[in-house]
């Protein structure tokens, strides 16, 4: 399986698209409950996974809020993406000091042990084969690392021709050589906030803090909390709070949908499956859709298909009918193994409006709740589906049905 980088996910060729309009560069935290503190005061945190003690000079509040993450906008359509999570930050006092050192407990790792790795802690992700120097080194520190204190870096500077573009790698973990006292400085950029971050706990000085933007949810009011679960569980292409949801959903939309929705049923959520991303599409390239390779993978899994006799046209940015939705999903369903009943006719009351090659898995889906008609017994299987409508109607598949 392949990590999906939630709408992060294009590369090298992807990010060649994009603009970066505003970082703010967050990362995971501990996710303590620690009651808010005085101002001024000294907070410490104890990461006990780590192994670290990190105490904060100059405490000031603790926060709880989703935040918009990794920002951009479309050269092509003017449009924001990126990522929004919620974030537990400790705000400190601007220039205040974080001290980060070992738990009772925990030892530093030696000077000559780092030095044999010096090279290797410089690269970013996975692993390092037997063959390499510092392999030694580093699996006798990997294979007793309760008893270390240490560090497990998220987020690497990269690419800077892409305007101090900020990515998180999730880097390898590394031992702390010794007690280590940073300075929460304000950055002096306009288009990103410094992070202070690393060691488990993400802390910010106020005047960064100032300066983030709190994600609004952009749904219906009726659809926002299960929008919301859609979105936690990993299975929507693009963050709600950044998306008008109230929109109609695409094609090629939908098929990152289905793509996300299969490996999260297969009890692989945030990973790509493994499937061929070839397709036979002409009106489908990385320069004019923002998911292609979600379209190849739904295409070789068999939850896709042509809109032409050809089997050549996708139409990636045709906004997607209620009857396609629950064609598509029920292709997920029986990939995953799942039986749908052959019927010739549904109950609803416009069932002669209803395509033959979808009677099936509308009556089916509807059966299971899991979609809906629009009110007097109808379908309306041609009318164009929103966006919180599609992904409802997928969340509501993976919680019945997986």
């Amino acid at each position: 399986m392949r990590n999906i980088p939630h709408n992060r996910e294009k590369e090298e060729l992807y990010m060649k698209k994009r603009l970066l309009s505003l970082a703010l560069a967050l990362a995971c935290c501990l996710g303590l409950a620690v009651p808010v503190s005085a101002a001024g005061t000294t907070k410490v945190v104890e990461n006990v996974e780590q192994g670290l003690k990190i105490s904060m000079d100059g405490f000031l509040r603790e926060e709880t809020h989703r935040y918009n993450n990794i920002i951009y906008i479309d050269e092509d359509t003017g449009e924001l993406s990126g990522s929004t999570s919620m974030y537990k930050i400790y705000v400190v006092a601007d220039n205040s000091t974080v001290t980060v050192e070992a738990l009772p407990g925990r030892k530093y790792a030696d000077p000559s042990f780092l030095e044999a790795l010096k090279d290797w802690l410089k690269q970013v992700g996975g692993g390092i084969s037997s063959n390499e120097p510092g392999y030694e080194e580093y699996k006798a520190f990997s294979d007793n690392m309760e008893s270390y204190a240490y560090e497990s870096p998220y987020w690497e500077d990269w690419y800077a021709e892409y305007k101090g573009f900020v990515y998180d790698f999730g880097g390898i973990p590394r031992p702390l050589e010794k007690a280590t006292t940073l300075t929460a400085t304000p950055s002096q950029g306009k288009d990103f906030i410094v992070l202070y971050e690393g060691y488990g706990v993400c802390w910010m000085c106020e005047s960064d803090y100032n300066r983030l933007v709190p994600a609004t949810l952009q749904t219906s009011s009726w659809a926002a909390v299960e929008v919301e679960r859609a979105w936690d569980a990993d299975i929507m292409p693009f963050s709600p709070y950044l998306v008008d949801c109230t929109r109609g959903m695409t094609r090629e939309e939908f098929a990152a949908v289905t793509v996300r929705l299969y490996s999260a049923m297969m009890g692989n959520p945030g990973y790509w499956p493994d499937a061929d991303e070839e397709h036979p599409f002409t009106d489908v390239d990385w320069e004019t859709t923002n998911f292609e390779r979600e379209i190849g993978m739904a295409y070789n899994l068999g939850f896709v298909k042509g809109t032409n006799t050809a089997g050549t046209q996708f139409s990636p940015q045709a906004t997607l009918t209620r009857q396609e939705a629950a064609v598509m999903l029920g292709r997920v369903f029986t990939k995953l193994g799942g039986t749908i009943p052959a019927v010739s006719n549904t109950s609803f009351a416009d069932d002669g409006s209803v395509a033959g090659w979808a009677k099936s898995e509308v009556a089916f889906m509807s059966g299971k709740d899991i979609v809906e008609g629009v009110g007097d017994n109808k379908f309306a299987p041609t009318k164009t589906l929103s966006i919180q409508e599609a992904v409802i109607m997928a969340n509501r598949m993976l919680e019945t049905l997986k």
